[in-house]
């Protein structure tokens, strides 16, 4: 059976772009034919929001299926969103017990990342937006993962947290590797960077790329995603740009990068 394409985007620090990257590249999957499930485990809803699904349409989010031991379906418990391809399991203030969940518990590392798996082989791709945060929630995500990619802006605040989820993704792999059948349980890998929100032609950006560029090497995904109004057009508007802004600027930037992204997963 060939391993599911489960892909988190992370980074411990918010305000870095992290959910327009998850988002346009759940849609961008699904413009080009892929099912594609994004999995919103932020319990502020953004991504849910941003692809028109709405919080208040939320049923059901990872909590529930966590606590009541649900078992995912199309159309059942999956909720269609109005993209075609692209399905969600929502978020809205309720998945905030979910972190007390997931570290009470000792088998929910194991039971997020069994629903995980069980969802990647109905869909093609799943996609999981973590919350910005150095937590169990996140421990769990790496976990349940194939591939990791951290998004990151050019500030320092940012970049010192790329080093953390490295260190995570490392340990992680080592207890796996350690403990677990190697049958049943791949090993995350930290697949590549993505540099956002990035105001061009400055000294700041060009020192933060050479910088990312020297520690970080070929990890670095180019180009980097500039910051644009048309951004925040989209998601005032809740429609992902890759679908409604197609041939801007950052939209071209956007399909280079995910491009990339696929061929590293694949």
């Amino acid at each position: 059976m060939s391993t599911p394409k489960v892909i988190s985007f992370l980074n411990y620090k918010g305000g870095v772009g992290k959910t327009n990257v998850s988002v346009n590249f759940a849609a961008h999957c699904a413009q080009n034919g892929k099912s594609t499930l994004l999995i919103d485990w932020d319990p502020q809803g953004d991504s849910t929001e941003y692809v028109g699904y709405g919080r208040e349409n939320v049923e059901l989010t990872v909590f529930d299926f966590l606590s009541e031991n649900l078992h995912p379906e199309k159309g059942v418990n999956i909720a269609e969103t109005e993209i075609k391809n692209l399905w969600i399991i929502g978020a809205n203030s309720s998945l905030k017990n979910v972190e007390h969940l997931v570290s009470r518990e000792e088998d929910t590392f194991e039971r997020f990342r069994d629903l995980v798996h069980e969802c990647g082989r109905i869909f093609d791709v799943v996609v999981i937006d973590c919350p910005p945060a150095n937590s169990h929630v996140n421990i769990a995500s790496i976990f349940a993962s194939t591939n990791v990619f951290i998004v990151t802006t050019s500030s320092s605040d940012s970049i010192d947290k790329i080093g953390l989820v490295d260190q995570m993704v490392n340990d992680i792999s080592a207890v796996i590797a350690d403990n677990m059948d190697r049958d049943e349980y791949h090993l995350p890998t930290l697949s590549g960077i993505i540099l956002t929100m990035a105001v061009e032609n400055t000294v700041g950006l060009d020192v933060a790329q050479e910088h990312l560029k020297a520690i970080w090497g070929n990890l670095i995904i180019e180009p980097a995603i500039p910051r644009t109004v048309a951004a925040a057009y989209s998601v005032s508007e809740n429609i992902p740009l890759m679908l409604s802004r197609q041939n801007t600027k950052i939209a071209i930037r956007y399909r280079k990068v995910f491009e990339e992204v696929l061929h590293r997963v694949n």
